[in-house]
């Protein structure tokens, strides 16, 4: 697969393009004219469906790549071709029902009603205190399954297999691609955008970012929130 463009932007949707329309408008109206020069991308907690919803909704119509329930499916041609390679790949010491069962008697922890938040690779829940993650992972920590959890905006939690997240989708898209680390832009706001915004990429945290991201070092922080703060951290990367 070798793509028509020198960088790769990813962002994430919900309070990174999304919060700010207008902003939102300026932001697509530059990539469509940087088309050749820039493709473009969205790495997002939201399903695959619910992905193509939002973004109909704010009038994007052209995706190169879709990395969707936080990094553990990946599709292409706007979202019509799941990539299996990577379905595979993540399987590995999964097992969604046991997570499932091994939470269930933790008090204020609950399964996430909507049925578009539970994908084959991603058991989601809602945490009616962060502090019940100690007992979280001392439940998940005593069975065989091999896991990685993302808790964000303090009480949403997203269970993934080992090898998921969407750091760890976008080197396997990068190495699809052929394209270098240090062409491919991040942009995000919530800690599940962490495993992206560490690097090796060049990074984007929008000014109204989750307060704990305040750690992170090697990404540029922007003064401006929602989708122009995107803009601004293409420009301050040179991109634009």
């Amino acid at each position: 697969m070798h793509p028509s463009f020198e960088y790769l932007l990813l962002c994430d949707i919900d309070n990174t393009l999304t919060g700010d329309d207008a902003a939102l408008r300026t932001l697509m109206t530059l990539l469509k004219e940087k088309r050749g020069h820039i493709g473009f991308g969205v790495a997002t907690g939201r399903s695959i469906e619910s992905t193509a919803q939002i973004l109909g909704t704010l009038g994007i119509d052209r995706v190169d790549v879709s990395i969707t329930a936080v990094g553990s499916e990946i599709y292409y041609d706007d979202g019509s071709l799941l990539d299996e390679e990577w379905r595979a790949h993540i399987d590995h010491a999964w097992r969604r029902e046991t997570v499932i069962e091994s939470l269930s008697s933790i008090e204020g922890v609950y399964l996430q009603a909507h049925p578009l938040a539970q994908r084959a690779h991603k058991a989601s829940f809602v945490l009616d205190d962060a502090r019940r993650m100690g007992a979280v992972e001392r439940a998940l920590d005593g069975t065989t399954v091999r896991y990685r959890a993302i808790l964000s905006h303090g009480n949403y939690l997203d269970i993934l297999p080992h090898r998921a997240s969407k750091g760890l989708a976008i080197a396997h898209v990068a190495k699809r691609f052929g394209i270098a680390d240090k062409k491919i832009i991040v942009a995000g706001d919530s800690e599940n955008d962490r495993s992206m915004l560490e690097g090796p990429y060049l990074g984007i945290l929008v000014a109204n970012h989750e307060e704990s991201l305040g750690d992170l070092k090697e990404c540029y922080r922007a003064k401006t929130p929602f989708a122009g703060g995107v803009a601004e951290g293409l420009q301050w990367w040179g991109v634009l």
